[in-house]
């Protein structure tokens, strides 16, 4: 978003950031909407509690979605 002269808001939601990109006219990949989920991580775990463990399946998925934004976000530099 600073590359494009973005002031992001202060979230770890990436459904609004990604909003704030698409209000940017800025193209956002489709395969980049399904890591929404990851936010479940920074929001949801993001303090000490009593959270289900996630199985190595969930883990995985996890780490592929996150690979997906880095991997796009690098592509903009």
């Amino acid at each position: 978003m600073i590359l494009h002269n973005i002031v992001p808001s202060p979230t770890h939601l990436l459904s609004v950031l990604i909003e704030a990109l698409k209000a940017h006219k800025i193209k956002v990949p489709v395969d980049l909407k399904e890591t929404v989920a990851l936010s479940y991580y920074a929001v949801t775990t993001r303090y000490p509690g009593n959270y289900e463990p996630i199985d190595e399946s969930e883990y995985k998925n996890a780490l592929e979605m996150a690979d997906t934004v880095v991997t796009w976000v690098e592509k903009q530099f």
